[in-house]
């Protein structure tokens, strides 16, 4: 009878989080997959789960734009290319970044070919020749406050450079936040598993075998498409039917609390990168005699 009371126990101690509906849940996206909170093996093995997730805001940014030039020779790219860089690193000073905070890459370097088309009585003939050169630097941008990015796309706009191709993040010293989370789930493992060797009659352990899971989660792999646009259902055939581009976006989707015995940092404002932990520890027990 005791099993019976601890599967009906198992399957409704679940906490769930609602939250209100906007145009977003209209979409589709993935899921994020349950996990069992406990489990029977057989009679005498028992499986733990305990599943925490911490909400952590990076110590620090890397912001990565592109640039590009064309010119009539590859000293004159190359000019061109260091006066646009040079103003740029000049406006990220004033706002407290400093050279040691940028880096450019060299990305690419190479010449443009187009044809010249030369013509006869009664042929056209199309010759490759040399156009021009164009090279491509990407520049790294170093900071700690994540408030900057805005002022730092407004600077490089200013100086003709509109590519902005991602942003980094990262955190310092993960290794304490692992063994915060490590020690959160342990205790709340042993807190479960004599919640329900309780409700088993505390049967005898013959043996334990903890194992643990463990994921980062990044902000830029959790933004979703979102289109909120409908079109009306014609009543009646038409011969052809042009339709308007409808923009399309993106929204930022957090890994749902719905599955996790513990969350550190609900409250989500800024995205910020999700450290998911997961403890197993599967409990063997002599065997219960009738």
């Amino acid at each position: 009878m005791n099993y019976y009371y601890l599967l009906f126990f198992l399957f409704h101690s679940i906490a769930l989080y609602a939250q209100s509906s906007g145009n977003a849940y209209g979409s589709k996206y993935n899921a994020d997959s349950p996990i069992t909170q406990a489990s029977f093996e057989n009679d005498s093995t028992l499986v733990f789960t305990v599943k925490i997730l911490q909400n952590q805001q990076p110590d620090a940014q890397v912001a990565i734009f592109s640039v590009y030039q064309v010119a009539e020779s590859i000293e004159a790219c190359d000019n061109f290319l260091k006066i646009r860089i040079e103003k740029f690193k000049n406006e990220l000073q004033k706002m407290g970044i400093l050279s040691d905070s940028v880096w450019v890459d060299m990305i690419s370097q190479k010449p443009i070919f187009d044809y010249d088309i030369s013509r006869k009585l009664f042929s056209k003939t199309a010759t490759e020749v040399p156009k021009g050169f164009e090279a491509r630097r990407n520049i790294h941008i170093l900071y700690k406050n994540r408030q900057s990015l805005e002022a730092i796309i407004s600077a490089a706009a200013k100086c003709e450079i509109y590519d902005f191709v991602k942003e980094d993040v990262f955190v310092n010293q993960s290794d304490k936040i692992w063994d915060s989370l490590r020690q959160m789930a342990v205790e709340l493992v042993q807190k479960k598993q004599a919640t329900f060797q309780k409700l088993i009659g505390n049967p005898a352990i013959k043996y334990q075998i903890p194992s643990e899971d463990f994921q980062m989660v990044y902000p830029q792999t959790r933004y979703r498409r979102y289109n909120a646009n409908t079109s009306t259902h014609l009543p009646y055939k038409v011969s052809q039917v042009n339709e308007i581009q409808k923009s399309e976006t993106l929204y930022y989707e957090q890994v749902s609390y719905n599955f996790f015995d513990k969350v550190v940092n609900p409250v989500v404002l800024i995205p910020p990168i999700q450290f998911l932990y997961e403890l197993r520890l599967k409990v063997v027990y002599y065997p219960i005699k009738p």
